[in-house]
């Protein structure tokens, strides 16, 4: 150190220079002059005392020497034109070297130290060497020497500088002359500036707790003068409920030399009061340096009450909570969670987050996890399968937060679990449930669809609520147009105008609706059976009515045909029957007969008896249809041509009034088939375009191949039929006429027709239009298309 023209101004108050700085540093300083002796050294120096430091200004040394300098950058107090270096030993022992410069002369050094660093920055390490392979008191007094960081080291020397250059500054001239080994009085102003310049309130008590020096921030605390403060004593300092406590600590400051302890001052404030005991002067004395850490405490009572908070719900919340670190590995988790998964605490903080997941989600959470940290969200929420102990499963909602530091990196995350177990269990009952209600109900709809007769299903209020297609299409009516009306509106618009609906009197029993007049140019008008129930729960509780739709129009047909055919039976029968009992009555009555008359009369007898036979025969095939029997063919190889040709050939003797015009190809191959039959079937086919038809028509029969098949029609120009008509043509007991006056039949023709068409594994079809003549066709397969089929 640098001083021009300025000494220390004494060996006493280099000595309190050197307290001081132990006071303040907790460090043991000492003074010594060129030679190595000391001047002033602070209390415990002997601990110190035997450490291998310099005896003049060391030398350079080379870089593994064990010593490194200490540049301004680190001590921001030291002049441009001094020195500092440490020494260290391998035992880790370290003090500072600060050579004293004056007049441009080494005349002393003071020395800081020894001590142990608490923690050592690599770029320090290299210098930690063999610097005192001698050193004996490293290893039996290491343990004395106090542990400081490196950054409280720095500060130290820091202070140190300034208290050494407070001396300088202010040292007395006049002592230039005087040798550093001269003891003398001193005034005590350099250690009060010395004593002024630490910023925390300073207070020295005498054995008798009297104030006998304060610095200069314990005066602007209480706003006093120094005189005025050196007559406090410590209970003018301190609250009443602190002294008792104070003068303990004070006495063990004498006892073990330091102390720290804390305490309320008399504003209330908080405060950390460092003492050490000291020579002042001739007494014995301790001093005391008081920090105000109300701020502290009021943020570590906060700190402390906020972790109370958080662990109060942390520990106590009803839903499940964890912290988790960003590598995922559970970090805290609440007594809820552990119930909720069946583990221990310690057996979980052994986990990672996906280690609790069900098996077949762990890579899909891994990697959901690891994509929540590298996104910018703070939140998510997750509903996840977690694996129990015991292997069963569990559901949880996951809402977890991310915390970052300062620079965003992820410190940990926040997760809530919520058991949704039971809720997932009914959702999937109800899901159940509903799937099944749901097919329940499609099977319903089916059969309800599948039923030919129709169904309406209304409520309380009579209003529809359901409707299949069999009752559509009995009515005429989709369920849109009569949706939310009621069953009485809907009877009371399809009943026949004039005729009274009997809804109103038969709402739960049977009725009939005759006439029903749908689209008269297709449908023809229906009779409809109704039958009306209530609706019972199984409660018995009645929630509305259902209606059983019946067309029964078919069957009044049916009813009609077979009225009519027994009518028409009973009077084709009686006509050759009529005729064979009269004629044989005469045959039997009168003996005179010529042998002409009695040949007519059989004759007529006879051609009665086939016409009888043909009626008789049509009933047994009939029959055989009604059983479900097959009709028996006799099959031979034949030119159907010829057949059709000769059944003609009899039609044009017989009808000579009808032009009977046949187009037969001659390209026509033999076919398979009962001639018996067939010609069954051309005889009614050319009947019927007979009958139905006025004279001096044509009559056109045709025969053709076409594909794989030979198509035989019969055409007349007669009356014709309509749509509706042609679709019953086939029907058993049809006629399309059935007055009195209509031409002579059973109505079973067609219908035998039909059977032995299909019998040969044919086809027959109609073609008309009403008042422009009919045209009957039907094909038989070619005898190679028998063999396939």
């Amino acid at each position: 150190m640098r001083v021009e023209n300025q000494h220390f101004s004494g060996a006493s108050e280099l000595q309190k220079i050197a307290e001081g700085i132990q006071l303040a540093l907790g460090v043991p300083a000492a003074f010594l002059d060129s030679g190595g002796e000391v001047l002033a050294a602070a209390p415990h120096w002997d601990i110190c005392s035997e450490f291998p430091f310099p005896r003049s200004r060391p030398g350079n040394r080379g870089k593994n020497s064990g010593r490194r300098e200490l540049s301004s950058v680190e001590l921001s107090n030291l002049p441009e034109d001094c020195s500092c270096f440490e020494l260290s030993c391998p035992q880790g022992c370290t003090a500072l070297i600060m050579p004293l410069v004056f007049g441009g002369s080494e005349i002393g050094t003071f020395f800081l130290g020894c001590y142990r660093y608490a923690d050592i920055p690599e770029e320090c390490s290299e210098w930690r060497t063999d610097a005192c392979d001698d050193c004996c008191i490293c290893s039996e007094k290491r343990d004395k020497f106090p542990s400081l960081s490196y950054r409280r080291v720095l500060e130290s020397m820091n202070m140190a500088c300034i208290h050494v250059f407070a001396q300088a500054r202010i040292a007395d001239p006049g002592l230039g002359q005087i040798s550093l080994k001269k003891r003398a009085d001193i005034h005590p102003g350099p250690f009060q500036e010395l004593f002024d310049h630490v910023p925390a309130p300073l207070y020295v008590f005498d054995v008798f707790e009297n104030v006998i020096e304060v610095n200069r921030a314990a005066r602007e605390k209480f706003g006093l003068t120094r005189h005025d403060l050196l007559e406090y004593r410590l209970e003018k300092l301190l609250p009443a409920e602190e002294i008792e406590n104070a003068r303990e600590r004070l006495a063990e400051a004498v006892r073990y030399g330091s102390t720290v302890f804390e305490a309320r001052c008399v504003e209330g404030a908080a405060i950390e009061v460092s003492c050490r005991s000291l020579k002042y002067g001739e007494k014995n004395a301790i001093i005391a340096c008081v920090k105000d850490i109300e701020a502290r405490k009021k943020a570590d009572d906060a700190l402390r009450k906020s972790e109370e908070r958080f662990r109060s719900v942390f520990e106590q919340s009803n839903v499940s909570m964890s912290l988790v670190s960003p590598e995922g590995k559970f970090l805290q988790v609440n007594q809820r969670f552990c119930d909720f998964l069946g583990y221990e605490e310690e057996e979980i903080l052994g986990f990672y987050a996906w280690d609790v997941s069900f098996p077949e989600d762990r890579a899909e959470v891994r990697i959901y996890f690891e994509n929540y940290l590298t996104g910018e969200g703070q939140n998510f929420t997750l509903e996840r399968r977690y694996c129990r102990k015991d292997g069963t499963m569990s559901w949880g909602s996951v809402s977890a937060s991310l915390v970052r530091g300062p620079a965003g990196e992820p410190l940990y995350s926040i997760g809530i679990i919520e058991d949704i177990t039971r809720q997932k269990t009914a959702e999937d009952a109800m899901h159940r449930a509903l799937v099944e209600t749901e097919a329940a109900r499609e099977r319903t709809d089916a059969i309800v669809a599948s039923i030919k007769d129709g169904l309406i299903a209304t409520d309380m209020e009579d209003r529809i609520i359901l409707m299949n297609g069999a009752a559509e299409g009995i009515l005429g009516i989709g369920f849109e147009a009569a949706g939310n009306k009621s069953l009485e509106r809907l009877i009371d618009s399809i009943v026949p105008a004039k005729k009274p609906a009997p809804y109103h009197e038969l709402r739960t029993r049977e009725f009939v609706l005759e006439n029903i007049a749908m689209d008269s140019a297709i449908y023809r008008p229906r009779a409809v059976h109704f039958k009306i129930s209530p609706i019972i729960t199984r409660d018995g509780e009645k929630v509305g009515r259902i209606a059983v739709l019946r067309d029964i129009t078919r069957e009044r047909e049916i009813d009609r045909m077979k009225n009519e055919f027994i009518s028409t039976a009973a009077h084709e029968l009686r006509t050759p029957l009529t005729s064979i009992k009269g004629f044989s009555q005469i045959l039997l009555a009168k003996n005179n007969l010529t042998d002409e008359q009695k040949r007519e009369f059989i004759f007529y007898i006879h051609q009665n008896s086939e016409a009888l036979e043909k009626i008789i025969n049509d009933l047994f095939a009939l029959c055989r249809v009604d059983s479900d029997r097959i009709i028996h063919l006799k099959k031979s190889e034949g030119h159907i041509c010829s057949d059709i040709e000769n059944v003609v050939s009899g039609y044009r003797r017989e009808h000579s009034s009808y032009r009977f015009i046949t187009d037969l190809s001659s390209g026509i191959p033999p076919l398979w088939f009962d001639h018996e039959k067939i010609l069954q079937v051309m005889e009614n086919l050319l009947s019927n375009a007979v009958k139905f038809s006025p004279q001096n028509r044509d009559i056109r029969i045709r025969c053709m191949k076409k594909g794989q098949e030979v198509i035989i029609s019969v055409s007349d120009e007669g009356i014709g039929m309509a749509p509706q008509e042609i679709e019953r043509i086939f029907d058993k007991f049809y006629r399309i006429d059935s007055s009195d006056t209509a031409v002579a039949g059973l109505g079973l023709g067609m219908a035998i027709v039909k059977n032995i068409i299909e019998a040969h594994l044919g086809r027959i079809w109609v073609e008309s239009q009403l008042g422009c003549g009919t045209t009957v066709s039907f094909a038989l397969p070619l005898p190679h298309c028998l063999q396939k089929s």
